[in-house]
């Protein structure tokens, strides 16, 4: 009997070495593990489209060049709805998933029907360094890293995939608040394993780019959430950054924070559907991570304090 289709759907953008390492390592695996591979290119500018294109007639890949950068969400939809496998592995183009989670994927999730998504460990493949680390065992954890997460077909098809107003940042969160309520959990497994390249970035994160994840946050908030609950998480999430901009005397920045967060969540609250009580208390308790909001300032203290 022939294994289950997996669909090994890769989102690309500038980052040709990595995306050349990683679709070798996946087609010197792909017979034996009747692996499906898509790459979504979005629009790089480093020849990594034609590094799609070359892999498409030499090696048999689906490459779906674009020809402008849909962003996180849209860019990995492409590649979703371009499946035909059973079952979907969703990689950063930076990231090299283990032999053992490959052969992991179907049986995983054939057998373990109370989880919607599969979270492996994620390390760093110059260090080893893990990229949010949960521990050394099993855990349902809030969401997976976007780095690398598979999924059922029957999700996507639930779901419709991502949420495309989410430029960048927030997709994880919405993707498993959704899929709780539809098939389950986010189960970070630390025995399978991904090595990817985690950017180093000098200086911590552009601001911009924290503007960019705050708007997507909050749309997560109260889209998703009763807005009670989601205002209150939303409280929780900005408070610590707000505070912190204010004591550097970085109004400017303060207000500009304050008003992606006003923007995201009247995006979210003008979508609001939100997802089961079940799933509210579920993501309502406060020892789940990693942490969203629904863990308050005080909790947080307290919890440092007992370290």
């Amino acid at each position: 009997m022939s294994r289950p289709l997996i669909s090994v759907c890769i989102l690309s953008y500038n980052r040709k070495p990595f995306l050349i390492a990683t679709l070798d390592h996946l087609i010197e695996h792909r017979d034996r593990l009747n692996l499906e591979i898509i790459v979504v290119d979005n629009a790089s500018s480093d020849g990594s489209a034609e590094i799609v294109r070359e892999y498409a007639e030499k090696h048999g890949i689906v490459g779906l060049p674009q020809d402008k950068n849909w962003g996180v969400s849209p860019g990995r939809n492409i590649g979703y709805r371009a499946a035909s496998g059973d079952f979907l592995l969703s990689l950063d183009e930076d990231s090299i998933p283990s032999v053992e989670l490959l052969e992991a994927i179907p049986e995983y999730l054939n057998n373990r029907r109370d989880v919607a998504l599969l979270a492996p460990l994620i390390l760093n493949a110059e260090t080893g360094k893990r990229h949010f680390d949960y521990g050394d065992e099993p855990r349902a954890v809030a969401n997976f890293s976007g780095a690398a997460y598979a999924f059922r077909r029957s999700l996507l098809e639930a779901t419709g995939g991502l949420d495309e107003n989410l430029f960048f940042g927030g997709e994880e969160l919405d993707f498993s608040m959704r899929a709780h309520g539809i098939e389950g959990i986010t189960m970070y497994e630390p025995g399978l394993t991904v090595r990817t390249d985690i950017p180093v970035r000098p200086g911590g994160i552009p601001f911009d780019r924290t503007l960019n994840w705050t708007f997507s946050w909050h749309r997560v908030l109260a889209k998703n959430l009763p807005l009670d609950v989601a205002k209150r998480f939303s409280r929780n999430y900005m408070l610590p950054t707000l505070l912190r901009l204010y004591s550097k005397g970085n109004f400017g920045k303060a207000k500009e924070y304050l008003g992606k967060v006003k923007e995201g969540f009247a995006s979210g609250a003008a979508d609001n559907h939100p997802i089961p009580a079940d799933s509210v208390s579920y993501y309502s308790d406060p020892s789940l991570e990693p942490v969203f909001g629904n863990r308050s300032i005080s909790q947080k203290v307290i919890r440092k304090l007992l370290r």
